[in-house]
Protein backbone atom coordinates (compact mmCIF):
# COMPACT_ATOMS: atom_id res chain seq x y z
CA UNK A 1 0.00 0.00 0.00
CA UNK A 2 2.94 2.36 0.67
CA UNK A 3 3.91 2.02 -2.98
CA UNK A 4 0.38 2.98 -4.04
CA UNK A 5 0.46 6.02 -1.75
CA UNK A 6 3.69 7.12 -3.41
CA UNK A 7 2.01 6.86 -6.80
CA UNK A 8 -0.98 8.88 -5.57
CA UNK A 9 1.35 11.57 -4.24
CA UNK A 10 3.20 11.61 -7.57
CA UNK A 11 -0.08 12.15 -9.44
CA UNK A 12 -1.08 15.02 -7.15
CA UNK A 13 2.35 16.67 -7.41
CA UNK A 14 2.21 16.52 -11.21
CA UNK A 15 -1.26 18.13 -11.26
CA UNK A 16 0.37 21.33 -9.94
CA UNK A 17 2.72 21.85 -12.87
CA UNK A 18 5.53 24.32 -13.50
CA UNK A 19 3.92 25.12 -16.84
CA UNK A 20 0.67 26.18 -15.17
CA UNK A 21 2.55 28.51 -12.84
CA UNK A 22 4.54 29.90 -15.77
CA UNK A 23 1.29 30.76 -17.59
CA UNK A 24 0.05 32.55 -14.46
CA UNK A 25 3.23 34.66 -14.38
CA UNK A 26 2.86 35.44 -18.08
CA UNK A 27 -0.76 36.52 -17.58
CA UNK A 28 0.34 38.82 -14.76
CA UNK A 29 2.97 40.39 -17.03
CA UNK A 30 0.55 40.90 -19.92
CA UNK A 31 -2.12 42.16 -17.52
CA UNK A 32 0.27 44.86 -16.30
CA UNK A 33 1.04 45.89 -19.89
CA UNK A 34 -2.67 45.98 -20.73
CA UNK A 35 -3.39 48.24 -17.74
CA UNK A 36 -0.52 50.54 -18.74
CA UNK A 37 -1.90 50.77 -22.28
CA UNK A 38 -5.39 51.51 -20.97
CA UNK A 39 -4.08 54.29 -18.70
CA UNK A 40 -2.09 55.71 -21.62
CA UNK A 41 -5.20 55.72 -23.82
CA UNK A 42 -7.34 57.39 -21.14
CA UNK A 43 -4.70 60.03 -20.44
CA UNK A 44 -4.29 61.04 -24.08
CA UNK A 45 -8.05 60.98 -24.65
CA UNK A 46 -8.46 63.37 -21.71
CA UNK A 47 -5.96 65.77 -23.34
CA UNK A 48 -7.83 65.59 -26.65
CA UNK A 49 -11.19 66.20 -24.96
CA UNK A 50 -9.85 69.14 -22.94
CA UNK A 51 -8.33 70.84 -26.00
CA UNK A 52 -11.54 70.28 -27.97
CA UNK A 53 -13.64 71.66 -25.11
CA UNK A 54 -11.35 74.70 -24.81
CA UNK A 55 -11.69 75.38 -28.56
CA UNK A 56 -15.48 75.11 -28.40
CA UNK A 57 -15.59 77.51 -25.43
CA UNK A 58 -13.39 80.02 -27.24
CA UNK A 59 -15.60 79.80 -30.32
CA UNK A 60 -18.69 80.43 -28.22
CA UNK A 61 -17.14 83.56 -26.71
CA UNK A 62 -15.53 84.87 -29.91
CA UNK A 63 -16.87 87.73 -31.98
CA UNK A 64 -18.74 86.83 -35.17
CA UNK A 65 -15.81 87.66 -37.48
CA UNK A 66 -13.09 86.40 -35.11
CA UNK A 67 -11.19 83.30 -36.25
CA UNK A 68 -10.10 80.71 -33.70
CA UNK A 69 -7.48 78.16 -34.66
CA UNK A 70 -8.97 74.63 -34.42
CA UNK A 71 -7.17 72.04 -32.27
CA UNK A 72 -5.86 70.23 -35.35
CA UNK A 73 -3.44 73.14 -35.90
CA UNK A 74 -1.87 72.58 -32.50
CA UNK A 75 1.18 70.30 -32.23
CA UNK A 76 0.03 69.33 -28.75
CA UNK A 77 -3.31 68.11 -30.15
CA UNK A 78 -1.67 66.30 -33.06
CA UNK A 79 0.75 64.55 -30.71
CA UNK A 80 -2.09 63.59 -28.34
CA UNK A 81 -4.09 62.08 -31.23
CA UNK A 82 -1.03 60.20 -32.45
CA UNK A 83 -0.34 58.89 -28.94
CA UNK A 84 -4.01 57.95 -28.48
CA UNK A 85 -4.06 55.99 -31.73
CA UNK A 86 -0.93 54.18 -30.64
CA UNK A 87 -2.54 53.38 -27.27
CA UNK A 88 -5.63 51.98 -29.02
CA UNK A 89 -3.41 49.77 -31.18
CA UNK A 90 -1.41 48.44 -28.24
CA UNK A 91 -4.52 47.87 -26.12
CA UNK A 92 -6.12 45.82 -28.89
CA UNK A 93 -2.86 43.90 -29.38
CA UNK A 94 -2.44 43.16 -25.66
CA UNK A 95 -6.10 42.19 -25.46
CA UNK A 96 -5.72 39.61 -28.26
CA UNK A 97 -2.55 38.17 -26.77
CA UNK A 98 -3.97 38.13 -23.26
CA UNK A 99 -7.12 36.22 -24.25
CA UNK A 100 -4.95 33.71 -26.13
CA UNK A 101 -2.91 33.11 -22.99
CA UNK A 102 -6.05 32.72 -20.86
CA UNK A 103 -7.34 30.24 -23.44
CA UNK A 104 -4.11 28.25 -23.16
CA UNK A 105 -4.30 28.36 -19.35
CA UNK A 106 -7.85 27.01 -19.17
CA UNK A 107 -7.34 24.34 -21.82
CA UNK A 108 -4.12 23.17 -20.16
CA UNK A 109 -5.69 23.22 -16.70
CA UNK A 110 -8.54 20.96 -17.75
CA UNK A 111 -6.13 18.69 -19.62
CA UNK A 112 -4.18 18.27 -16.37
CA UNK A 113 -7.38 17.13 -14.63
CA UNK A 114 -8.05 14.59 -17.38
CA UNK A 115 -4.49 13.29 -17.18
CA UNK A 116 -4.70 12.95 -13.40
CA UNK A 117 -8.00 11.06 -13.60
CA UNK A 118 -6.57 8.66 -16.18
CA UNK A 119 -3.57 8.03 -13.93
CA UNK A 120 -5.94 7.29 -11.05
CA UNK A 121 -7.81 4.91 -13.33
CA UNK A 122 -4.60 3.09 -14.23
CA UNK A 123 -3.88 2.61 -10.53
CA UNK A 124 -7.30 1.03 -10.12
CA UNK A 125 -6.84 -1.14 -13.22
CA UNK A 126 -3.44 -1.26 -14.94
CA UNK A 127 -5.05 -3.00 -17.95
CA UNK A 128 -7.24 0.02 -18.78
CA UNK A 129 -7.07 1.02 -22.43
CA UNK A 130 -6.80 4.81 -22.25
CA UNK A 131 -8.04 5.10 -25.82
CA UNK A 132 -11.44 3.95 -24.56
CA UNK A 133 -11.74 6.85 -22.11
CA UNK A 134 -10.97 9.85 -24.33
CA UNK A 135 -14.46 11.28 -23.79
CA UNK A 136 -15.43 12.77 -20.43
CA UNK A 137 -18.53 10.58 -20.16
CA UNK A 138 -16.52 7.43 -20.82
CA UNK A 139 -13.95 8.46 -18.22
CA UNK A 140 -16.67 8.99 -15.62
CA UNK A 141 -18.22 5.58 -16.40
CA UNK A 142 -14.85 3.85 -16.15
CA UNK A 143 -14.22 5.42 -12.73
CA UNK A 144 -17.75 4.46 -11.64
CA UNK A 145 -17.09 0.82 -12.53
CA UNK A 146 -14.35 0.86 -9.91
CA UNK A 147 -16.61 2.45 -7.31
CA UNK A 148 -15.27 5.98 -7.72
CA UNK A 149 -18.08 8.42 -8.52
CA UNK A 150 -16.28 11.61 -9.53
CA UNK A 151 -19.60 13.38 -10.06
CA UNK A 152 -20.22 13.29 -6.30
CA UNK A 153 -16.81 14.69 -5.33
CA UNK A 154 -16.64 18.23 -3.92
CA UNK A 155 -15.76 20.71 -6.65
CA UNK A 156 -17.12 18.61 -9.51
CA UNK A 157 -19.58 21.30 -10.66
CA UNK A 158 -16.76 23.82 -11.06
CA UNK A 159 -14.56 21.26 -12.81
CA UNK A 160 -17.44 20.55 -15.17
CA UNK A 161 -17.79 24.30 -15.80
CA UNK A 162 -14.07 24.39 -16.58
CA UNK A 163 -14.63 21.54 -19.02
CA UNK A 164 -17.42 23.38 -20.83
CA UNK A 165 -15.44 26.64 -21.04
CA UNK A 166 -12.48 24.60 -22.29
CA UNK A 167 -14.64 23.02 -25.01
CA UNK A 168 -16.04 26.40 -26.07
CA UNK A 169 -12.60 28.03 -26.30
CA UNK A 170 -11.37 25.24 -28.56
CA UNK A 171 -13.87 26.36 -31.20
CA UNK A 172 -13.97 30.15 -30.87
CA UNK A 173 -14.19 33.04 -28.39
CA UNK A 174 -17.97 32.93 -28.62
CA UNK A 175 -19.63 31.77 -25.40
CA UNK A 176 -21.39 28.50 -26.20
CA UNK A 177 -24.96 27.65 -25.27
CA UNK A 178 -23.66 24.92 -22.95
CA UNK A 179 -21.64 27.52 -21.03
CA UNK A 180 -24.61 29.92 -20.92
CA UNK A 181 -26.84 27.18 -19.49
CA UNK A 182 -24.46 26.84 -16.53
CA UNK A 183 -25.12 30.49 -15.55
CA UNK A 184 -21.48 31.08 -14.68
CA UNK A 185 -21.48 34.49 -13.03
CA UNK A 186 -18.45 35.82 -14.93
CA UNK A 187 -20.09 35.20 -18.33
CA UNK A 188 -23.72 36.13 -17.69
CA UNK A 189 -24.96 38.65 -20.27
CA UNK A 190 -21.91 38.22 -22.49
CA UNK A 191 -21.65 36.68 -25.95
CA UNK A 192 -17.87 36.48 -26.17
CA UNK A 193 -15.10 35.59 -23.76
CA UNK A 194 -12.85 38.43 -22.66
CA UNK A 195 -9.57 38.37 -20.66
CA UNK A 196 -10.98 39.83 -17.44
CA UNK A 197 -13.94 37.42 -17.29
CA UNK A 198 -11.75 34.42 -18.10
CA UNK A 199 -9.28 35.44 -15.41
CA UNK A 200 -12.01 35.90 -12.80
CA UNK A 201 -13.56 32.56 -13.74
CA UNK A 202 -10.26 30.67 -13.55
CA UNK A 203 -9.32 32.26 -10.24
CA UNK A 204 -12.74 31.41 -8.78
CA UNK A 205 -12.48 27.67 -9.54
CA UNK A 206 -8.84 27.08 -8.53
CA UNK A 207 -9.63 25.95 -4.98
CA UNK A 208 -12.45 23.68 -6.19
CA UNK A 209 -10.14 22.17 -8.81
CA UNK A 210 -7.57 21.22 -6.17
CA UNK A 211 -10.13 19.92 -3.71
CA UNK A 212 -11.77 17.88 -6.46
CA UNK A 213 -8.51 16.10 -7.27
CA UNK A 214 -7.85 15.57 -3.57
CA UNK A 215 -11.34 14.09 -3.17
CA UNK A 216 -10.84 11.70 -6.08
CA UNK A 217 -7.45 10.71 -4.69
CA UNK A 218 -9.02 9.89 -1.33
CA UNK A 219 -11.68 7.71 -2.96
CA UNK A 220 -9.09 5.90 -5.03
CA UNK A 221 -6.93 5.34 -1.96
CA UNK A 222 -9.86 3.73 -0.17
CA UNK A 223 -10.55 1.46 -3.14
CA UNK A 224 -6.91 0.46 -3.36
CA UNK A 225 -6.97 -0.39 0.34
CA UNK A 226 -10.03 -2.61 -0.20
CA UNK A 227 -8.39 -4.48 -3.06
Amino acid sequence: MDREKEKLKFIMDKSDSIFDRAISDLIQDYGDKFRESKAWKESTQFQIDEMTKSYENECALALEDEYIDPPITSMGYIEAVHENNGAHFFEETWNEELIAIHEMQIIYSFKQIEISLKKFLLLLDSNTDLKSVQRWGDLKKAMNRHGVSIGSVYGYSNVNALREVNNALKHSYEISENVKRLNISQFIGQDYFCPSALNEFYTSILESRERFLEGVRDLVEVKLGDA
